[in-house]
């Protein structure tokens, strides 16, 4: 079995079982073999590092990730703001869903992490954000 080179597939779940187990070592292994491995294009790969380090509350590796990304989709803006909503960044988890809807479309998986934020944070009316956000 020599010679095989994981895939897209392969390192999603390898991601997502290290993040859910809590695997921090891992997890940095892993992620290392992503970045010598994977094309930084592959949106797939990149989702699941972003999935596995919110898991493992490495938020600034996150964020990293997030910018380096070449292609982002609304499965990227959806792990990023549910991410900082579920650590409690809830100012930061609106921020980035100001900035996803000049570009996406909104869907369910969207507005829920959007709404738990503003009810924690206990300011619907955000004028600060420039939006008015009724839940």
């Amino acid at each position: 079995m020599s010679g095989l080179v994981p895939d897209s597939f392969t390192f999603l779940s390898v991601l997502l079982a290290c993040g859910g187990l809590g695997e921090v070592d891992e997890g940095q292994i892993v992620h290392g073999l992503v970045e010598k491995i994977v094309i930084k294009k592959d949106v797939i790969v990149n989702n699941g590092l972003l999935s596995m380090n919110f898991k493992l509350d490495r938020l600034t590796e996150c964020w990293g990730i997030f910018n380096e990304m070449v292609v982002k989709d609304t499965v990227t803006w959806n792990t990023m703001i549910c991410g900082y909503s579920e650590s409690g960044l809830y100012k930061e988890s609106i921020r980035l869903f100001l900035e996803m809807v000049s570009q996406f479309e909104l869907d369910i998986l969207t507005i829920t992490p959007v709404l738990w934020a503003c009810t924690y944070i206990g300011d619907l009316k955000l004028e600060d954000m420039s939006i008015t956000i009724y839940g």
